[in-house]
């Protein structure tokens, strides 16, 4: 089985969930199935899994997964996308259907034998998917800068002018080995873990888009600088531990456990000297020896409610 035949079947499970297919989510998904949802929670089952999508699906109406990237590396396949769904079919988390449409941006990891899905990572924006259907504030205030001429770009399938720019790029990086790719995301983390913005600034591109969900736009290379400064100083002790890798071309898709302890103030909230942990998946987009472009999806919900912030 090849990369494309695996990533067909990623394509196939997110298919069979929009139809409310429940044989063929069976057929898609290994019995001895293994999902994290959100990362580094306990495993759900092939049982539970396909009950929890039925469930939503008798909440959400026009479910759907708007695949814009995928990456694959052996047996596994990294996708990032959209979901995209009305409420306006059943009560959902106690709320009567509000009509209400939302977009929640996602990355998922999943790895495949003998033709089905066996485990799954995922790592979806479940905060913002909250303050879009109003059951916790919107932030006041977030990204601008340069970058705010890509605004709106990580919504929109990937173009196909995008995908010959793409191709244009993988050809200037063919001399870089899979695992030189593979380096730049760890490097990345490493200089995050210990605030060293000098070597941020060689692994990051001046030109740098960096896509985070719940901000109004991409940031520049500049303000994701800043917001790395201040989470080293709100949180001391920072370590990243890097999960697994998955790289095809000039991509590579990283996931990730970031710990801290909270010591000192964030997002208006006092030290709690905490020590919390958090999953992500990054994906990054590489051109020159350098990271150009970069999304990334950690569980801001169970920041939060690490923090006590939200219960």
């Amino acid at each position: 089985m090849n990369g494309e035949e695996r990533k067909s079947i990623v394509c196939a499970f997110w298919n069979a969930i929009a139809a409310n297919d429940e044989d063929e989510l069976r057929e898609v998904l290994a019995p001895d199935l293994r999902v994290y949802n959100p990362l580094g929670s306990e495993p759900q089952s092939r049982d539970v899994h396909i009950q929890t999508l039925l469930q939503w699906n008798r909440a959400f109406s026009a479910s759907r997964f708007e695949i814009e990237e995928q990456t694959c590396e052996g047996n596994a396949v990294a996708t990032r996308g959209m979901m995209r769904a009305i409420h306006s079919e059943g009560a959902f988390l106690g709320i009567p259907p509000t009509n209400i449409k939302i977009a929640v941006p996602g990355i998922t990891i999943a790895r495949i034998r003998d033709g089905r899905i066996v485990e799954r990572h995922v790592s979806s924006d479940r905060l913002g998917m909250m303050r879009q259907m109003g059951i916790l504030p919107s932030p006041q205030t977030g990204g601008q800068g340069p970058a705010a001429a890509r605004r709106g770009q990580a919504d929109l399938p990937i173009s196909q002018e995008s995908r010959k720019s793409d191709e244009f790029e993988q050809k200037e990086n063919s001399g870089m080995t899979s695992e030189q790719y593979k380096a730049l995301p760890r490097r990345y983390f490493s200089a995050c873990q210990f605030n060293d913005q000098s070597s941020l600034k060689e692994v990051l591109s001046s030109e740098l888009v960096a896509h985070h969900p719940g901000l109004p736009a991409p940031l520049s290379r500049d303000e994701l600088l800043q917001t790395i400064d201040v989470f080293a100083k709100a949180f001391s002790e920072q370590e990243y531990t890097i999960e697994d890798q998955v790289a095809e071309g000039d991509t590579v898709a990283t996931r990730v456990t970031w710990r801290g302890t909270h010591s000192g103030p964030f997002q208006d909230v006092p030290a709690t000297g905490r020590r919390i942990a958090v999953g992500g998946i990054a994906i990054s987009r590489i051109q020159n020896g350098q990271i150009v472009e970069r999304w990334l999806n950690m569980d801001q919900m169970g920041m939060l409610k690490q923090l006590g912030v939200v219960p």
